[in-house]
């Protein structure tokens, strides 16, 4: 639960120059839940979600809103939307931690268990990805070592794979069900993490390191987001820094930012 938080959901319609807002819980004093991620995945569909298991819907481009609680003790830290129809919500907090998802645009969402690895007593989930309809992905994080939770039969049956090189942080960005890149972090005994990304072109079964390294100046705080526009072109962000890459990950430039 969140509190003096303002819950709105802004629009832009002119490529991000002018924005409104289009959807405001009321403020009668009660505590209300954050939201944490938002996606627009038709020109009148929007879906949002947050703390307490709270999902917010529209399918007439804001005008109306409905809103349901759609996990009990959890909250939905992240929407991923593979296309209108299918797409996968992250329900963290208390263990067991699993999934939500939707074949029908977010109209119903199906809890699917997403068990720890066999040998692992506790672990918790950092992320997810959906990269073809019923194929789920999950980075689960224990005592320094990330093990991927992959599904291809919508969550009925899961393998593991350990030899992933990662450590913790992981992010998942997928630009088809084949082509995808995962970045994490490695701590040093200074603190600092060292980034890493690594790359799959098998929908996520196998991965092949990209980038290990710390990016000067300033501190290494990992990597918080990845997104590639095509097989080349992509951009990182994370901590200090802005990374953009031409050659698909294997190198990435620090971008220089100026602030007003």
């Amino acid at each position: 639960w969140g509190t003096s938080f303002t819950n709105t959901i802004f629009r832009s319609t002119d490529g991000g120059l002018i924005w409104s807002y289009i959807h405001q819980q009321d403020s009668t004093g009660r505590r209300l839940p954050r939201y944490l991620s938002v996606a627009y995945t038709t020109i009148n569909t929007i879906m949002a979600c947050g703390d307490s298991g709270i999902f917010v819907r529209t399918t007439d481009g804001g005008s109306s809103w409905k809103t349901t609680r759609i996990a009990s003790r959890h909250k939905l830290n992240k929407i991923t939307m593979l296309n209108p129809q299918h797409g996968i919500i992250q329900a963290v907090g208390p263990n067991p931690e699993y999934i939500l998802a939707t074949s029908d645009s977010g109209a119903t969402w199906d809890s699917i268990a997403v068990p720890l690895p066999p040998t692992w007593p506790y672990g918790t989930m950092e992320s997810s990805a959906i990269p073809a309809p019923n194929v789920f992905m999950c980075a689960i994080y224990y005592k320094d070592s990330t093990a991927i939770a992959y599904s291809s039969d919508r969550g009925e049956t899961w393998e593991y794979l350990y030899n992933t090189p990662s450590s913790k942080y992981a992010r998942f960005f997928f630009l088809d069900s084949l082509n995808g890149w995962m970045s994490s972090g490695r701590l040093r005994p200074d603190n600092q993490l060292i980034d890493i990304i690594v790359r799959t072109y098998d929908g996520g079964r196998t991965w092949h390191p990209l980038f290990d390294s710390l990016i000067p100046p300033g501190y290494g705080y990992g990597i918080s987001d990845l997104s590639f526009t095509d097989s080349l072109h992509g951009l990182a962000v994370g901590g200090d820094k802005v990374l953009r890459t031409t050659d698909g990950g294997s190198t990435w430039k620090r971008e220089t930012l100026d602030f007003e």
